[in-house]
């Protein structure tokens, strides 16, 4: 990261780059006294489904309809913003879509023989790269069995002790403790390392450069000092992730296959339109600009999808749930999480700059992108 911003000023914009499985969110911000001032925004949907449902060890990916997309990201997001300084190698702050880019929290345990020694720094640093270690092979199991792929072929972007217990009671470091059993969580994220390299150089011809790719959960884990206990769940395209809080830890992180894309889909059916149509009805339909009949035609055609999700989501209708993405919106999962709390971009603290279409729960895994870019 230093040889990119190096060149640059630190006030200088950086463009957030949320490449979803249904859309490309991106953001051109800078960061200014303490804050991140949103410049401007930009949202194109994808003009398929299943972009990324391809074996992504093969290297025939629709990445040409991704390049376009991207060069016309770029161009709208720099169009009408005089006085910036120049665009090629900008630096990106990147995401990927959670079939590609995943993330897990790993249970790590190291038993002590001697419970009453002090742990010494040495000790300390034995055990951390044990632990570590025995995380990185449990991913790399879980890859190999769940999606086919070997350890060569994987790239670690985040592999962090998160909470660290000695018998049971949290400590910020266990050197100088004494104990027996020592218990961590520690968040992984992953990738397929092929598939980030093609991204990469899909940017660098667009005059981009990543210097920072990250997951949600690592966002979310960032505001975990601001939640005790809780889910945020992000409702996204084609994909949903719950992230579960308890005592301020992310504990676990899950996801659902099941999106807005699916309501998209029940409407293109049942009305015989085109996806993009149908997306359009489905908005209006979520801003309460459609004609009575023609909402009442739309409730109707979602009631058994509204089913579906209420049986997917089951076990979360009853607990302290914080809803984000672009799903958020619909009236049916506003219906179905009526105890839900709808995160606004507003509540984020640190964040200047936003207009009517930042404002959408879609906008908000950029933001929080953003924000960690603080750090």
């Amino acid at each position: 990261m230093e040889s990119v911003f190096s060149k640059r000023k630190k006030e200088d914009p950086f463009l957030v780059l949320d490449i979803g499985t249904e859309a490309i969110k991106a953001l051109l911000v800078k960061k200014n006294s303490g804050k991140i001032l949103i410049l401007n925004s930009c949202l194109r949907y994808f003009d398929s489904k299943g972009l990324f449902d391809k074996d992504f060890l093969r290297l025939d990916f629709e990445f040409g309809k991704i390049k376009r997309m991207i060069d016309e990201v770029k161009k709208e997001i720099l169009t009408g913003l005089p006085g910036l300084p120049r665009t090629d190698n900008l630096p990106v702050v990147l995401s990927l879509n959670p079939k590609m880019l995943r993330a897990r929290v790993v249970e790590g345990i190291s038993v002590r023989q001697n419970k009453e020694k002090k742990i010494s720094r040495k000790e300390q640093a034995i055990i951390y790269k044990y632990v570590l270690k025995s995380a990185r092979d449990d991913i790399f199991r879980f890859c190999l069995k769940a999606m086919g792929i070997a350890s060569k072929d994987i790239e670690f972007i985040c592999l962090e002790i998160m909470e660290k217990q000695i018998g049971g009671y949290a400590v910020s470091d266990i050197s100088g403790h004494q104990g027996k059993d020592l218990n961590f969580k520690i968040l992984a994220v992953f990738i397929p390392r092929l598939y980030l390299l093609k991204i990469k150089e899909l940017l660098e011809d667009s005059g981009l450069k990543v210097v920072k790719t990250v997951h949600l959960g690592q966002a979310i884990n960032a505001l975990s000092a601001r939640i005790n206990n809780g889910i945020f769940l992000d409702l996204g395209g084609e994909i949903s992730q719950a992230f579960q809080f308890k005592g301020g830890t992310l504990c676990s992180i899950k996801t659902f296959d099941r999106g807005g894309s699916d309501f998209t889909e029940r409407i293109f059916d049942v009305l015989m339109i085109n996806r993009a149509e149908a997306r359009a009805l489905k908005e209006r339909y979520s801003d309460k600009s459609l004609s009575l009949e023609a909402g009442l035609k739309i409730k109707q055609a979602l009631a058994g999808e509204k089913n579906k999700w209420k049986e997917v989501f089951e076990n979360y209708l009853k607990s302290v749930v914080f809803l984000f993405g672009g799903a958020s919106s619909l009236l049916e999962i506003r219906d179905i999480f009526s105890k839900g709390k709808f995160l606004k971009a507003s509540h984020l603290k640190g964040v200047e700059g936003l207009d009517k279409k930042t404002k959408n729960p879609q906008f908000i895994p950029a933001i929080l992108f953003s924000l960690i870019n603080l750090q």
